[in-house]
């Protein structure tokens, strides 16, 4: 038993002795690393992706009437946006705020509202594609307008030439227009410009008129109007001057606006569909612009409207766009300020 007992002790103090030998002959653990410190933004992306600007524009318009009188129309618009970018920056929101003053004005009327958002689904160096959507509302009256619909813009490779580089593009963008609302009239102010261009100056035109109102009485379009913008424009970048391009652009409008029938029942005024208006315009566009910096650019650009496929004069009552001058010169200035 004494034997046995012994035995077994010795097993035991062999395994302990062995334990601690191994650990004595074990590596020490290694310290542990310095947690890197991750920094991350304190502010949301709807604020980090944030952006603003301002567009000033002196216009000068030659309406010309029906019966060939000229009037020039001088007036000054300011455009402050406010926008942001999410989802990788494929989604773009932005609120603008038109101000107009006119030669009969001492100072500058909020005359528009504007949201817009679009959703960039190709943007590469030759195609960009993207639908596109914006609200505007009238200042004055309680009439609304929402145009949904894509945008496809196409680009040539530059084209070095010995004065410069020249760009080549073109673009189409039609839009379903739904217009709401009532009023005096269910007209369009053309003051803001929506659609990005690249025959100088960076805004192109507002889209037409709504559906015809009878003056104080409500409408709610049920059809939508059709506003089609196409365009095929170049701009030569001047190589002897930094940020001097000239630019030069055509573009047809064209629009298919529901015409309504009205009938009076049970001293009632209601409305039916009685076929689309259709108009057809081409604009021409000479410009020239300059970048003082990375953030501000001024440019000058003159535009002559023409009926049809350039088939007749254009006068005021042509409304094709929204545009009733056929002569326009437009200087601009635009800053982007953060």
């Amino acid at each position: 038993m004494t034997t046995a007992r012994n035995s077994i002790l010795a097993a035991i103090l062999g395994l302990t002795v062995t334990g601690v030998a191994a650990a004595d002959e074990a590596p020490a653990p290694a310290a542990a690393a310095p947690v890197a410190a991750t920094k991350t933004s304190s502010m949301p992306d709807l604020i980090s992706k944030s952006y603003g600007s301002i567009l000033v524009r002196h216009s000068t318009a030659d309406k010309v009437s029906p019966a060939g009188d000229s009037n020039i129309v001088p007036s000054i618009i300011a455009i402050p946006t406010l926008g942001t970018k999410l989802f990788d920056e494929k989604l773009d929101l932005a609120a603008s705020w038109a101000f107009k003053k006119t030669a009969s004005s001492l100072r500058l009327n909020k005359v528009e509202t504007y949201l817009e958002a679009s959703y960039s689904v190709i943007d590469n160096d030759h195609v960009t594609f993207y639908p596109y959507a914006y609200f505007e509302q009238a200042n004055g009256n309680s009439f609304s307008w929402v145009d949904v619909g894509p945008h496809v813009d196409v680009k040539a490779s530059p084209i070095q030439l010995p004065v410069g580089k020249l760009a080549l593009s073109a673009f189409v963008e039609p839009l379903a227009e739904f217009a709401s609302g009532h009023g005096a009239t269910a007209e369009k102010s053309p003051v803001r410009d929506r659609t990005t261009t690249h025959s100088g100056d960076a805004t192109l035109l507002t889209e037409g008129q709504a559906a015809p109102a009878p003056a104080e009485k409500e409408i709610e379009m049920r059809d939508a109007a059709i506003y089609s913008t196409s365009e095929v424009a170049a701009r030569l970048a001047v190589d002897a001057v930094k940020g001097l391009s000239f630019g030069t652009g055509v573009d047809l409008l064209q629009s298919w606006v529901p015409k309504y029938d009205a009938k009076t029942v049970d001293n009632d005024t209601r409305y039916s569909l009685a076929g689309y208006a259709t108009k057809s315009a081409v604009m021409n566009k000479v410009s020239v612009s300059y970048k003082l910096s990375d953030s501000v650019t001024v440019s000058n650009q003159v535009r002559y409207m023409v009926n049809g496929l350039y088939a007749e004069r254009y006068d005021s009552s042509k409304l094709v766009g929204g545009v009733s001058a056929n002569i326009e010169n437009r200087l601009t200035l635009t800053a982007t300020l953060f």
